[in-house]
């Protein structure tokens, strides 16, 4: 794509909306409806915008935090995985630490600039990439693995012990650890193995640790950091010999001791896995050195762990599980590769089966674990959040929260939001999440070739052996078309958490239909890393193809609907996909404390349209392509469905389509978002703007009076600070260099000026949440 070029003192436009590229006219049908709505102009020149952010936000070693249109790699953060939608965005920050997020949420605030937040890039709607400046956090992909304690340290606490390290010369203790850094100046990854201090927690409970590197400006990085401190596996302190000695073997059979080198872990990431023991002498207390280890079978310096190899790595006493902390550009397969390979033994966080970014943690995140251990977003204990004015704040369960909250904001209703609609509540900038032992599965898929008349007897024949399962069982039917000259196929994937002894049993009841023998089986137990890839290596999903996605979540898969999507199927385009996944019966539906509602959780079964094309295709077929999704779950799954989809599946942000996604969660998070970000300023998140003064009337009698005084209080506030403004102002200290102190000169106007301005807004947002 052709960076996006801009007169030089030209102000921040985006092209007419005609001429947007991914316009696509069609006058037999519908127009092809993802697309990136134009933007109003800015207050500044494309040169002044990156000028300013740049001089904001510093310069790194290794890294470049601010894109122009005319540098290298703003081309990657402006693309997605639909390439039917294309960014004329002004600018792209890469940040990597939260600190640099607020700095850049209060200067596109300042500057009257829409941000949109890209983590991973594969939602295909386009809202990723749609604003002035595209926040993309690609940067930020540290990830720890740490044994629960109830001593560890928070993510709070390891901010702000990050802000002090520079000034820390004599720490208590060090260890090596491994972390991972990127070639300067360059776009590829490479890994290296570095000491780093680990910083004391004062006090009797233990100390902390954390990874870091220098900062230019005072910015810290903001590394996950985890807590030594009691013995999991019995009272008192760790251990060396108390703790279980994982071990890793190869196809070939032979066996060594997980080391912790470097070369046997995946690029991409800086990873620290941390020592459970007070001993310090080596990474692990538990492990031989680098050095120490050797196996014919095993060659670090060619190992790929990225492409799930088939190994185990067992613990013949694995804790309950750890808890991984990691930034949010961190992607699924990144995320597996790295705790696969934990010293406790292979753990899983549970993820989307379909390779994708960090916002399933906020709005989904149903895969293979789904049914055992819930949504990706159920199994995040803690998070880093950068509100909608810049604060930095910290949220978790049972009620932690720490940083900047305001008066009247309530950090437990942010949770109960946060984890299914938190992309309209802030930006996320590092998680921790329960990761699961998991050495094998056993899983596979059976291969039918679609016949219009025998399917449907397939498909109740599925549905009927599954509906019983227990929750260690993942089934889905993936039905996809062509490619052209080729049939249809029907796939049945199932995976079981546990033996083949214990699995086996369901994978042939699947097997026994009568209708018709499998084209191909591959049942086995492999390593849940490989099991990862099944989904995407069905799909063979087209990064840079045109996307098209709908989806719901049923009650149950009835006869008519089988029957149905059987009518339906056989007219679809090739290359189109319908997929069916039992989420039923499991512990998506024991989560009772999240916007995601309880009337949704028990849905049966999720159903999604999953079609691509090519870019030269007449449009005609882009007309089908949309209109047989939409047939599909309009008229053949609604009567069936609970209200909606996951929110990782919404495609627009128009209240019609969002309220039935959260049910009768809706009115209540609609308050918090109206409470934490009262002015719509994350517009780009699939959320409605709250509602504007005209539009009061479709609220409860006490909620519109509520938001009226609230609304003229803070009018009020904002009429004084402009009135403050105008005059002679307190001197207030600089952003990094700049100076302070009383002043009675254009200084201390403009200090006081962005005082008062801080101050009305920090005081309106206090209204509006008493209000709300």
């Amino acid at each position: 794509m052709a960076p996006q070029t801009t007169r030089p003192g030209s102000p921040v436009r985006l092209p007419p909306e005609d001429t947007r590229p991914n316009k696509i006219v069609n006058p037999n049908g519908p127009k092809y409806p993802y697309k990136i709505d134009p933007l109003p102009d800015g207050l500044q020149t494309y040169e002044e915008v990156v000028r300013d952010l740049r001089r904001l936000l510093g310069k790194e070693p290794g890294y470049f935090l601010v894109h122009g249109r005319d540098d290298e790699g703003y081309d990657v953060s402006t693309s997605i995985f639909n390439g039917a939608i294309v960014s004329a965005a002004t600018a792209v920050v890469k940040p990597t630490n939260a600190r640099q997020v607020s700095k850049t949420i209060r200067y596109c605030r300042e500057h009257d600039l829409h941000l949109s937040v890209k983590a991973g890039g594969t939602g295909v709607h386009g809202q990723s990439i749609a604003g002035h400046i595209i926040l993309d956090l690609a940067l930020m992909t540290e990830i720890t693995v740490s044994l629960p304690t109830p001593s560890a340290i928070t993510l709070h606490e390891s901010f702000s012990q990050l802000q002090l390290a520079p000034q820390r010369t004599s720490p208590k203790a060090t260890a090596p650890v491994y972390l991972y850094k990127r070639n300067t100046g360059a776009d590829d990854l490479s890994y290296s193995a570095e000491l780093s201090q680990i910083l004391s927690r004062d006090g009797s409970s233990g100390s902390g640790s954390s990874s870091g590197r220098s900062r230019s400006q005072g910015d810290s990085s903001t590394p996950p950091t985890s807590f030594e401190s009691h013995n999991p596996y019995g009272g008192g302190r760790a251990k060396p010999q108390d703790v279980p000695r994982p071990i890793i073997s190869t196809q070939s059979g032979s066996i060594f001791q997980y080391s912790g080198s470097a070369s046997s872990l995946p690029s991409g990431s800086r990873t620290t896995y941390i020592n459970p023991s007070p001993v310090t002498s080596t990474t692990f207390g538990f492990a031989p050195s680098p050095q120490s280890y050797s196996t014919p079978a095993f060659n670090p310096s060619t190992f790929d762990p990225t492409f799930g190899q088939p190994y185990t790595n067992c613990n013949p006493n694995p804790p309950t599980h750890t808890i991984v902390t990691f930034g949010a550009g961190t992607h699924s397969k990144l995320l597996d590769s790295t705790t696969a390979r934990s010293p406790y033994g292979a753990f899983y966080v549970p993820t989307s089966a379909f390779p994708v970014g960090a916002g399933q943690f906020l709005l989904g995140g149903f895969g293979f674990l789904g049914r055992q251990h819930g949504l990706a977003m159920d199994n995040v204990v803690e998070a880093e959040v950068v509100l909608a004015d810049g604060r930095i704040v910290w949220v978790g369960e049972n009620g932690m929260a720490s940083g900047e909250w305001a008066k009247g904001e309530d950090p437990e209703e942010f949770w109960w939001g946060l984890r299914g609609a938190g992309p309209a509540l802030g930006v996320v900038t590092r998680y921790r999440a329960k990761a699961y032992y998991i050495p094998s599965v056993y899983a596979g898929n059976y291969i039918y070739v679609f016949d219009k008349a025998t399917t449907p007897s397939l498909l109740r024949h599925v549905r009927d052996c599954i509906k019983g399962a227990p929750r260690a069982l993942y089934a889905n039917i993936i039905m996809t078309a062509g490619p052209p000259g080729a049939p249809a196929i029907v796939v049945i994937q199932m995976c079981y958490e546990g033996p083949r002894s214990e699995g086996d049993l369901y994978i042939q009841a699947i097997g026994s239909w009568e209708g018709g023998r499998p084209l191909f089986q591959d049942f086995s137990e492999r390593s849940f890393e490989r099991q990862q890839l099944a989904v995407e290596e069905v799909l063979k999903g087209g990064h840079g193809k045109k996307w098209y996605i709908k989806s719901d979540m049923i009650e149950s898969l009835t006869d008519e609907g089988i029957d149905g999507t059987c009518a339906r199927f056989d007219s679809v385009p090739d290359g189109c996909t319908w997929l069916c996944e039992f989420t039923g019966n499991g512990a998506v539906g024991d989560v009772a404390d999240s916007c995601y509602p309880q009337s949704h959780r028990k849905a049966m079964f999720t159903v999604a349209a999953l079609h691509q094309w090519a870019h030269d295709e007449p449009p005609a077929l882009d007309t089908k392509c949309v209109v047989t999704a939409e047939a599909w779950i309009n008229e053949v799954m609604r009567p069936v469905s609970v209200g909606g989809p996951l929110p990782c599946f919404l495609q627009s942000s128009t209240p019609e389509d969002v309220k039935p996604v959260y049910g009768k969660s809706y009115p209540r998070l609609l308050a918090l978002k109206t409470k934490m970000d009262p002015e719509g300023f994350f517009c780009h998140s699939m959320f409605p703007r709250p509602h504007a003064p005209d539009e009061w009337g479709q609220l409860p009698p006490l909620t519109q009076a509520r938001m009226r005084r609230a609304h003229a209080e803070t009018e009020r506030l904002r009429g004084k600070g402009k009135a403050g403004g105008s005059g002679g102002g307190r001197g207030g200290p600089g952003e990094g260099d700049g100076e302070g102190g009383e002043g009675d000169g254009k200084q201390g106007e403009e200090a006081g000026s962005e005082e008062d301005k801080m101050e009305v807004e920090l005081k309106g947002t206090e209204v509006v949440a008493e209000a709300s």
